[in-house]
């Protein structure tokens, strides 16, 4: 028999292994993907130019010259400081400080790498945390290959925007669940993060507020009508305010969504599609990207217009579509052109909701509804929007699988 020293060393010689591969395998990922130019250079021009109490300015000659840039360039590109900044307010504006944070870390990387650098460390920790607090050896195993270094995981871990910090509080909900410890006052600092996370990425609402009222219930009553409260105090303490798309709503990504499965009305799930008919209907070329637009107001509303004509002659086409949304939100999510894979991934979805409720997982089925349910009425939960989910469908799969091994060796099957 192995004695308490090899057996620790064999765990740390295992450890580093497992280790050395996940870092490896997000290298191979790293250059997978990444946002339009025009869309992340706002956000590290906004970086570059922000200090503490100072609104969102951008430089705008610098932002073309990095829209000009081949991808291999922009990770290598660092914004500076320009007295000629302007102020912008398209987009919601958490994601600026994140830049700013990971560009201070990691301060000899282009703005794009140091964003990358940052989520890869971030997914290494909260991977390995989860990883320990597994207490089946066959969890750990199952997790590391199923979640910490599936390609599907990594190649959204490497994408530098806001879409990976969706994880954070399904991941620290996971952590709380798996730990039986009671966080008590730490649940303040725990509304003050997840307030943060709602301005960096705002679909993020009904999962924040389901996880820190979890959170809270088990906590108890006082903490949880407080950490609420604080939750939101700090929201609106920000202001996390946008004069463009963000504050006009979604009509863009509700209209093109009904283009996600066939239609009769010819709609695309492309940004094209809702750009053509601005364009048919009112004469005037839609700019797209992610700048000030002067257009933005009146082109949301004609897509508002279209939608709602939609929704009253065929609401049955968009009952069938928010279904199958919800489906594929419980499975492997929406890939688009490739309808055999959504139909198996709705039927996964739909497996697993039924394995969910027939083992009383309730708010583990909840919280996964909860990560998507804020865009999949109207739009399908394709990888980037559903990286929050991932987490959580990972470990659900893992207590549904235990829990059918368990009657079949109680001959319960």
């Amino acid at each position: 028999m192995l004695n308490s020293k090899t057996l620790t060393n064999k765990k740390v010689v295992i450890s580093l292994l497992a280790i050395m591969l996940l870092f490896f395998s997000m290298k191979f990922f790293e250059k997978n993907q990444m946002m339009t130019g025009a869309c992340s250079s706002a956000y590290l021009s906004g970086a570059a130019n922000w200090s503490i109490g100072e609104s969102w300015r951008v430089n705008y000659d610098e932002m073309d010259q990095f829209e000009a840039l081949d991808d291999e360039n922009r990770l290598a590109y660092r914004f500076e400081r320009e007295d000629n900044a302007v102020e912008y307010s398209h987009n919601a504006i958490g994601l600026l400080h994140i830049n700013a944070l990971s560009r201070s870390i990691f301060f000899w990387q282009g703005d794009l790498q140091s964003i990358i650098s940052l989520q890869q460390l971030t997914h290494i920790f909260l991977s390995l945390f989860i990883l320990f607090l597994l207490k089946s050896h066959y969890h750990q195993l199952l997790f590391y290959f199923l979640y910490v270094i599936n390609p599907v995981i990594l190649y959204f871990v490497d994408f530098p925007y806001y879409y990976f910090w969706q994880v954070i509080p399904s991941a620290l909900w996971l952590m709380y669940l798996l730990n039986n410890k009671l966080i008590k006052n730490k649940i303040y600092l725990l509304s003050i993060l997840f307030a943060f996370i709602f301005i960096v990425r705002p679909s993020t609402l009904f999962l924040l507020l389901a996880v820190l009222g979890y959170i809270g219930y088990k906590e108890g009553k006082v903490r949880a009508i407080l950490s609420l409260l604080l939750f939101f105090v700090v929201i609106f303490g920000i202001k996390p305010e946008a004069k463009g798309s963000v504050a006009l709503g979604p009509w863009h990504t509700i209209y093109v969504g009904i283009g996600a499965y066939q239609n009769q009305y010819n709609i695309d799930m492309k940004d094209s599609t809702g750009y053509k008919i601005f364009e048919k209907e009112t004469g005037k070329e839609y700019v797209a990207g992610c700048r000030e637009n002067k257009n933005i107001k009146l082109y949301l509303g004609v897509l508002k217009e279209r939608y709602i004509n939609v929704l009253s002659e065929s609401p049955l086409l968009l009952a069938r579509n928010a279904l199958l949304n919800i489906l594929e939100s419980y499975g492997i999510g929406y890939k688009v052109n490739m309808m055999s894979v959504n139909y198996m991934s709705a039927f996964l979805g739909f497996i697993l909701i039924l394995f969910l409720l027939y083992f009383r997982e309730y708010f583990l089925f909840f919280i996964i509804g909860f990560s998507s349910i804020s865009f999949t009425p109207y739009f399908p939960p394709i990888g980037a929007y559903m990286f929050g989910s991932y987490i959580l469908i990972v470990y659900a799969w893992l207590i549904v699988g235990t829990r059918i091994l368990n009657k079949i060796r109680r001959g319960d099957v």
